[in-house]
């Protein structure tokens, strides 16, 4: 009997992975058109090159989204096609992993219904998921992340280590695309400090393993002399970049953390009357926190709201 339903939701499973991959089909013969793509390729073209990143090849956005432009030039040539083909694996493994998450939450229907969503919302070109940006990058280990947390949560308080540790790790690989990941970040450290009794057996293991990728590119800049210019791009340059944008009034901007804020809240308050918190909620903790990383910038770019899908 249970050989059947497992039969049943593995094939309704790769069915939603099918129609995303449809969806994003007509994109793999797109020309580039977005101006974010053609910069990063000029700049992974220069890193073949032998220009040091940062130094001979410049531009404000954190290093991985450099790195994996030059992998797949290397791999498969400097085409729009496997750039978009590699985008689009990404796209799936991410609702792949969005399912899984749904599936220990909430069980088999319900994440089929995630993997729709999930098809649906990033497999069109409303959200510019049919481009290669750092966030169609990023929301996977942004979402393997929350995964680890999860599988963490569920095991014997000796066994969690590794795997907070893993969820660091993969939140500093993700911030190596794009520095909003820290808020997935901050949503699994929230609900770590409300749920434990003990938080900081958690979140440092959490954040040592965040830790480690930032030290590595760290190092990795400071070896190529391009250090000053590593930290301008990922640090420095974020005041700049958004003074930029529009003017936003103080309030417009407390808007884009209020729903993290009233999550946080209302899973304090439950705590507090000695109701349980369970780890059914925590989606909609993410959800508000994901929220706050793509408001946070003053430009409206529609990409931004990619980090909120998974969610």
């Amino acid at each position: 009997m249970r050989t059947r339903p497992a039969f049943a939701y593995t094939t309704l499973a790769a069915a939603t992975l099918l129609v995303a991959f449809l969806l994003h089909y007509p994109s793999l013969f797109e020309p580039r058109w977005y101006g974010d793509e053609g910069i990063f390729a000029a700049v992974a073209q220069n890193i073949r090159h032998g220009q040091a990143l940062y130094a001979g090849a410049w531009d404000n956005k954190p290093p991985l989204i450099f790195f994996t432009y030059a992998a797949v030039q290397s791999t498969f040539g400097s085409g729009v096609f496997a750039l978009h083909l590699v985008a689009t694996i990404s796209v799936l493994a991410t609702q792949a992993t969005v399912m899984a998450i749904a599936l220990r939450l909430f069980g088999p229907r319900r994440s089929l219904a995630a993997g729709l969503i999930f098809a649906f919302a990033m497999g069109t070109p409303l959200l510019e998921a049919n481009l290669a940006m750092t966030e169609t990058f990023m929301i996977l280990p942004a979402s393997l992340a929350v995964l680890a947390y999860l599988l963490a949560a569920r095991r014997d308080e000796r066994a969690r280590t590794p795997w907070y540790a893993a969820a660091g790790l993969l939140l500093g690989i993700a911030a190596g695309y794009k520095q909003v990941a820290v808020f997935d970040g901050a949503a699994i450290a929230a609900m770590i400090w409300i749920t434990q009794e003990r938080p900081l057996r958690a979140l440092a293991p959490l954040a040592v393993g965040f830790a480690l990728p930032q030290i590595a590119l760290a190092a990795f800049f400071l070896a190529s002399g391009a250090f000053p210019q590593y930290w301008y791009a990922v640090a420095g340059s974020l005041r700049l970049y958004a003074e930029l944008g529009p003017a936003q009034s103080p309030f417009v901007r407390f808007i884009g953390f209020l729903p993290a804020l009233m999550a946080c809240a209302w899973l304090v308050r439950r705590r507090q009357l000695g109701r349980e918190v369970r780890l059914s909620m925590f989606p909609m903790l993410w959800l508000g926190f994901a929220i706050a990383g793509a408001t946070s910038s003053s430009f409206p770019f529609p990409h931004y709201l990619q980090q909120t899908i998974p969610a």
